[in-house]
């Protein structure tokens, strides 16, 4: 059987002295995003959800979809690594911990912090060092797929047709 080395200490992409505010929980999507913590508790709350804050709510879900591409993280108190809006973050590429008990009654909304996605950690952080440094690209997902692609050159043929 082989087995994989175990990483002692924190990720390269964190700085050196960071504190650790949470650990644990299940990585849903790989990576390391910083910004601003925002509390999601219902749906009206994605309707002013800011450019690259932190989505932190207590249960995951699929409507957050609407806001991932401006998300630098997303961190719930529930959910599965196996679920609907996990499989949606890594399709955005977002980086997500499911799973992590109490990060919505510990985690204070304004807050700026680095979620490493892949140790299960997030570390406190200054402004300064938040909009410096963490802030995952923004980007449209699958903006350049084939399939994509594909129903642009289609569209091109049918839109003239009305």
């Amino acid at each position: 059987m082989v087995t994989a080395p175990v990483e002692e200490g924190p990720p390269e992409d964190v700085p050196t002295g960071e504190r650790v505010l949470l650990e644990g929980g299940h990585t849903a999507s790989f990576g390391t995003g910083s910004g601003e913590v925002f509390h999601v508790r219902s749906e009206n709350d994605l309707e002013r959800f800011p450019d690259g804050a932190v989505l932190v709510a207590r249960h995951s879900s699929p409507t957050f979809s609407r806001v991932m591409s401006r998300c630098a993280a997303i961190v719930t108190d529930v959910g599965s690594p196996t679920g609907h809006m996990a499989i949606l973050a890594r399709e955005f590429g977002v980086p997500a911990i499911v799973g992590l008990d109490g990060a919505t009654s510990l985690l204070e909304p304004g807050t700026p912090v680095t979620v490493v996605a892949t140790a299960c950690r997030i570390y406190s952080k200054s402004d300064r060092q938040v909009s410096a440094a963490g802030r995952r690209e923004l980007r449209t997902p699958l903006a350049d797929s084939p399939v994509v692609r594909h129903l642009r050159r289609i569209a091109r043929l049918i839109t003239p047709l009305n």
